[in-house]
Formats: C-alpha cells, sequence, structure tokens
C-alpha cells in the first residue's frame, strides 16, 4: 500500500494523534508536541496501512514576497520505507506553496 498523506490546521490536531506522534519514537515529546500545535498553523501526517509514518508541523510564509513553507518539526520513522516518507511529506509541502503561489498569480 502507498502512502496516504494529509494535511491539516493545527487546531484541529486531536490529542491521540498527538500520542501517536510521541509514539513513533522519534525525538519529540508531548510538551513538545504541544507547543508545535500551538505554534505552528499546519500539520502534515504521511500514514501507511493507517499506522502513523512521518509527520511535520509547518506555516506557510512569504520570504521578499515569494510564498514559502517553513517547516518547524518533522519526524520520519525509521522503516525501509522512509524515503517514500520523506518524499510525501515534502511533495505536499511543495504543493502547498504552489498552490499559494498560483492564487497569488491569479489574483493580479
Amino acid at each position: 500500500m502507498s502512502v496516504v498523506v494529509e494535511t491539516k490546521d493545527c487546531a484541529a490536531v486531536l490529542e491521540a494523534e498527538l500520542e501517536d506522534m510521541v509514539a513513533m519514537g522519534g525525538a519529540f515529546d508531548m510538551p513538545r508536541l504541544e507547543a508545535a500545535r500551538a505554534d505552528w498553523v499546519l500539520c502534515t501526517t504521511a500514514t501507511e496501512n493507517g499506522k502513523l509514518q512521518g509527520f511535520t508541523f509547518s506555516t506557510l510564509e512569504r520570504i521578499g514576497g515569494t510564498p514559502c513553507v517553513l517547516i518547524g518539526l518533522m519526524s520520519v520513522k525509521r522503516t525501509s520505507k522512509r524515503d517514500a516518507t520523506l518524499k510525501g511529506l515534502m511533495s505536499e509541502a511543495f504543493h502547498r506553496r504552489s498552490e499559494e503561489h498560483t492564487s497569488e498569480l491569479q489574483s493580479h
């Protein structure tokens, strides 16, 4: 099965989802993830067979007028498919940035 990547507003991230992130075994504990949920705008998760494989906390910003994605936290579970997880998370980030840039161009 392929990696499923989803992005949502950080305010919609549930406590149980944060617990899954901690259980993934990365470097982030619950207090750090709770702070990330409060500090960042977007949370992107990558799952395979319903199990969390990676996540990012990020925001869309403009630097010099150019839309970009700032990633605050990122964790990818060490598995044989970690490259696909990382690619999925980064593709989603680039897609969000591209959407923002396209919207900006269309508004001019």
